[in-house]
This record gives C-alpha cells, sequence and structure tokens, in this order.
C-alpha cells in the first residue's frame, strides 16, 4: 500500500466516522426529544409536517441543536411528505 492510497483510507475514514456520530447525535436527539416531528391536520388531513426544536413538554428548547441537525430535518421532511404526503 502507497503512502497516498494509505492517507486517502485514513481521510475516508475520518469522514465516515463524522458522518456516522452526526447520524447517531440526530438519532439520540429524535430519541430525547430535542428535536420532533409535528404534523399539522385540517378537517382530518394531514396539511403540514414540520421538524422542529424541543417539544411542548420541554421548557426551552434549544434552536442551536435544531440549526446543527437542519439537512437531516429537511431530509426528514422530505421522507415524511413522501410517505404521508400532504393534501387531499
Amino acid at each position: 500500500m502507497t503512502e497516498n492510497s494509505r492517507e486517502k483510507t485514513g481521510w475516508f475514514v475520518i469522514i465516515a466516522l463524522i458522518f456516522f456520530f452526526y447520524f447517531l447525535g440526530y438519532g439520540f436527539c429524535r430519541y430525547a426529544k430535542m428535536v420532533v416531528h409535528y404534523t399539522a391536520f385540517s378537517a382530518g388531513t394531514i396539511t403540514l409536517h414540520q421538524v422542529e426544536a424541543g417539544d411542548a413538554k420541554l421548557a426551552s428548547p434549544n434552536p442551536i441543536i435544531a440549526a446543527f441537525f437542519t439537512p437531516l430535518r429537511w431530509l426528514e421532511i422530505r421522507f415524511w411528505n413522501l410517505y404521508q404526503p400532504p393534501g387531499p
């Protein structure tokens, strides 16, 4: 194995670990209800999916956490819009 390929492998491992812990952190925040999924209904029909900071039961939701996980929040909103499309 050449020095250059070892360096590339090292960078790949570092980037993979960053993504792994980023996804793991998002999962923990969802589990701990620091980031929650809201669904709005009108006349029994889903009108909106939103993933935001905090739960109504939390005294002070942390918007910094929601901002940090914005790409995954958008991805989750996209998933919910495909899985349970809003509208009639």
